[in-house]
């Protein structure tokens, strides 16, 4: 089973990269809420994206090693944009093309990260892991493993912080047995 976690809520600050935002005092109790009752140390694989949010909020739920994979990281953005969201609509749309200059697009970054969760799950088959990550890298590969492509930016904008999504062993396996076929 693949347990795949969106990092909780940050300080967002204009002068500091996004790779480097801290999570606020509402994102620890939104991680806190998130650990419930269910014992995460239990879980021996984690993983996450190198950024600081998401080792962060990791961090808040688990005492188990973390290791860091770049592959995971949020698609680059290359800086502060008072029109984000505009730039994320197009982003969506425009799966080829980066957005705005620094950008990654969709598809290059949808790549990188398939390419780190299909390493991660053929180190750990049959295994549960648990991979901590960003709301545009998850919401590109939830499009791809559900077959459509399409990101809705209404649910991309309505992923909680954090979030948690529970991938089946069948479908992880579904996905790399598709992944393998078209390789």
């Amino acid at each position: 089973m693949l347990l795949l976690i969106r990092h909780a809520k940050t300080i967002q600050d204009p002068a500091v990269p996004a790779e480097r935002w801290a999570l606020d005092p509402e994102g620890i109790d939104q991680t806190r809420a998130l650990a419930g009752d269910r014992d995460w140390n239990r879980l021996r694989h984690w993983y996450s994206s190198s950024e600081l949010k998401a080792v962060a909020t990791a961090r808040a739920l688990t005492d188990n090693s973390i290791a860091t994979d770049h592959g995971l990281v949020e698609l680059r953005r290359g800086g502060w944009s008072e029109k984000y969201d505009d730039l994320v609509r197009r982003l969506f749309q425009e799966r080829h093309t980066a957005p705005a200059p620094g950008w990654e697009s969709a598809n290059a970054a949808l790549g990188r990260f398939d390419a780190a969760l299909r390493a991660i799950a053929a180190r750990h088959r049959g295994e549960d892991v648990v991979v901590v990550s960003h709301g545009l890298v998850i919401s590109l590969w939830l499009a791809h493993l559900n077959s459509t492509g399409e990101v809705d930016y209404r649910e991309w904008k309505s992923m909680p912080f954090p979030a948690l999504f529970v991938i089946s062993d069948e479908t992880v396996s579904g996905w790399l047995r598709r992944e393998a076929a078209t390789a």
